[in-house]
């Protein structure tokens, strides 16, 4: 081995100290997510120091969720509590965010910056079978169901309540979409305090749909790798408000990104007082929606087929690996159909694609466009996010 070879693989070995910081826009967190230091053939080794909350961004805390997730599922990552001296627990305001909980299943240490170890399978066996999967519940201003596979792929939430019983696909349905008009519930009630009186944006129903849809797509498709083994991770499904006292400080809060501040614009009368922004996501580190498609035996045929064109054809043209299924690619076209009627906002990271829609202006039908043309780092995993307004 050469002088040269030996520099990189000490370069290789050594760790990256990475540090995101609370006013990340998601503009910086894509600028690490496509840092050429992750292209290696070799896994790193990669310090990672999360805040307890990134702000005011709009986002920004599930662009570091999915960069978080990333890096775990691709490097030895010690995921740190940024300037926390304590043991960090289930009530630590750090363990909420979605780069903690993406950590708790795919990173090899989680620590406070005091050195604190959390021990990871205990936190996970907490919040599923202690909390049912449910996050931060008193919450007036966020809402979260989170799931671990292998372990805990159904949240007891999603079980009436038992964390080991069986319930049918239908049943889960129901439950689910219950569960999505609770969390809208204990959102709204806290905008009522706030001085807002919510008001829904197209029926009500339309949201459930919308996360049921998108939720079961992540659970059957986002918990295995290209082989079809199930992969130890994360799924998340979130709910938050974002209140201001004017559209513009509101459209200030989109930071980089243009497309949700153009929605904004589009979706509030410029007197409006205390807009409201409310934005539900759901995440998962799986192989994504590309290359998941590409591992199956309807997918391995078209392996030579361009990418974009594949996803493209994998929203709206119905491919599909159940062939057999005469159902089957219904159900992004259902959510995405919900979400027009709710004149949404529509963000979807996957693999090395980014793209939205917004449905604020009535008529047509527009479709998910590339945000950039210019080539963004590869996510793990297929990251849904949908935003709508109440004034």
């Amino acid at each position: 081995m050469n002088a040269k070879t030996i520099s990189k693989a000490t370069d290789a070995m050594k760790a990256v100290d990475l540090r995101l910081k609370a006013k990340s826009t998601i503009h910086d967190l894509e600028g690490v997510i496509a840092d050429e230091r992750w292209g290696g053939p070799e896994p790193r080794s990669v310090d990672l120091r999360i805040p307890s909350a990134f702000e005011p961004d709009i986002l920004a805390d599930i662009w570091a969720g999915m960069l978080t997730g990333t890096l775990c599922r691709n490097h030895i990552v010690k995921t740190v509590g940024w300037g926390i001296s304590d043991a960090i627990t289930a009530t630590s305001n750090i363990a909420t965010s979605p780069a903690f909980l993406a950590s708790l299943s795919a990173a090899n240490t989680i620590a406070s910056e005091s050195g604190v170890e959390v021990d990871s399978a205990s936190l996970r066996r907490e919040f599923a079978l202690l909390l049912h999967g449910l996050v931060d519940v008193t919450s007036g201003k966020v809402q979260t169901l989170v799931e671990f596979d292998p372990e805990y792929s159904v949240a007891p939430a999603l079980r009436g309540g038992d964390g080991f019983a069986e319930v049918s696909a239908l049943d889960r349905k129901r439950i689910f979409e219950q569960l999505v008009l609770e969390f809208r519930q204990k959102l709204e009630v806290a905008a009522i305090r706030y001085g807002v009186t919510p008001v829904n944006s197209g029926a009500a129903g339309d949201i459930g749909k919308f996360l049921e849809e998108i939720h079961e797509n992540a659970h059957e498709h986002g918990s295995r790798d290209a082989s079809g083994r199930t992969i130890r991770g994360t799924r998340l499904m979130r709910m938050r408000k974002h209140l201001a006292d004017s559209k513009k400080q509101l459209s200030e809060r989109c930071g980089t990104f243009s497309a949700l501040a153009k929605h904004i614009e589009d979706s509030f009368a410029d007197n409006t007082k205390l807009p409201v922004l409310i934005e539900a996501c759901v995440s998962d580190f799986g192989s994504g929606i590309v290359d998941g498609f590409l591992a199956t035996d309807a997918g391995r045929i078209l392996q030579r087929t361009n990418r974009r064109e594949l996803l493209e054809a994998l929203i709206y043209d119905r491919l599909s690996s159940k062939s057999s299924d005469p159902s089957a690619g219904l159900g992004l076209q259902k959510a995405l159909d919900a979400a027009r009627q709710m004149g949404a906002f529509v963000s979807l990271r996957t693999g090395e694609f980014w793209l939205t829609v917004s449905f604020a202006k009535a008529g047509g039908k527009p479709k998910l466009e590339d945000v950039s043309k210019e080539a963004l780092g590869k996510v793990a995993g297929t990251h849904w996010q949908i935003l709508w307004t109440q004034s």
